[in-house]
């Protein structure tokens, strides 16, 4: 059985310290926030969410059915919002995908990987975002 650390994609670990969630990304989307208005990050998380939610089952068929050229086109969309939002793990992710499939390969196990990965990501983010609807972040 392979583990998600076998297949080259990053995972939050002592061996490899991207964190799932930049509290620096967080931090600089909080501070566009304006007073007596909706917070910007609750909002930022919202469209990104949606969106990840769509294009990550979409890029794992592609993973699957060993469909380069739409595993790259989803890996690099995924990877310019993962960023935006400061999902660091999952972004990295996206950019070594992105890579192989450029490359014409593509690594064993990384759908189930990716899945795992995007389940924490998810979470955190999910965390993050009630907190700053509190506004408690």
């Amino acid at each position: 059985m392979q583990h998600p650390e076998d297949t080259g994609l990053p995972t939050e670990s002592e061996a490899n310290p991207t964190p799932l969630v930049s509290q620096e990304s967080i931090a600089r989307i909080e501070a566009l926030d304006r007073p007596g208005e909706a917070a910007v990050l609750v909002e930022i998380l919202d469209l990104f969410l949606d969106s990840a939610r769509d294009r990550l089952p979409r890029l794992v068929r592609a993973l699957e059915h060993g469909d380069l050229e739409a595993a790259l086109v989803e890996a690099h969309g995924l990877k310019g919002s993962a960023g935006t939002v400061g999902a660091q793990s999952l972004a990295a992710a996206c950019s070594l995908l992105e890579q192989e499939a450029r490359r014409g390969t593509l690594p064993d196990g990384a759908p189930r990987a990716l899945r795992q990965l995007w389940r924490d990501t998810e979470l955190a983010l999910i965390r993050i975002q009630a907190r700053a609807a509190r506004g408690t972040s």
